[in-house]
């Protein structure tokens, strides 16, 4: 057995969880362990400024940290396959933000494997939003959105394994 990973959560401490869709799906453990969830819009792709979404999105997490009380972690949804270009530098440019921004805070962050953690909600790796979403409602947790859906199972997933 290896040693504690940064989930292994000393009592409640909270936790983010985002998904990297066309718009920001996010999920947050409370250090009172209520568990909100929801989806932020990011300004859109602009081909001249695409920096824009890097910078939005971090004054989000700032945001987000502050109205949390602190963030112990963040966990964000790991991407694999064949995707188009853009989706890729869209990937990983989100990726480096959050990277650094937790960097810059000390705050623990890691990717979930989609295969891995959609199993565990779902009982199959490659579920589809739907079966997600159904899923989750199955054991009382509502979720609006694909991108919301996938924040909200990803966090379940890392709290109770």
């Amino acid at each position: 057995m290896t040693g504690p990973t940064m989930f292994d959560l000393p009592s409640m401490e909270s936790m983010l969880a985002l998904t990297f869709g066309h718009r920001l799906g996010w999920a947050l453990l409370s250090t009172d362990g209520t568990i909100t969830s929801g989806r932020a819009n990011l300004p859109p792709y602009d081909a001249q400024r695409p920096g824009q979404r890097f910078l939005r999105l971090r004054g989000w997490l700032t945001e987000t940290k502050a109205a949390a009380g602190g963030l112990r972690a963040v966990l964000f949804d790991e991407q694999t396959g064949a995707q188009p270009l853009a989706e890729v530098h869209h990937f990983g440019g989100m990726v480096a933000t959050v990277g650094a921004w937790c960097e810059h805070h000390r705050i623990g962050y890691e990717a979930a494997p989609s295969g891995l953690w959609i199993r565990a909600i779902t009982g199959q790796p490659n579920a589809s939003a739907g079966e997600l979403i159904a899923a989750l409602r199955s054991i009382g947790h509502a979720a609006g959105s694909a991108e919301e859906a996938r924040a909200l199972g990803m966090l379940l997933w890392a709290v109770t394994r």
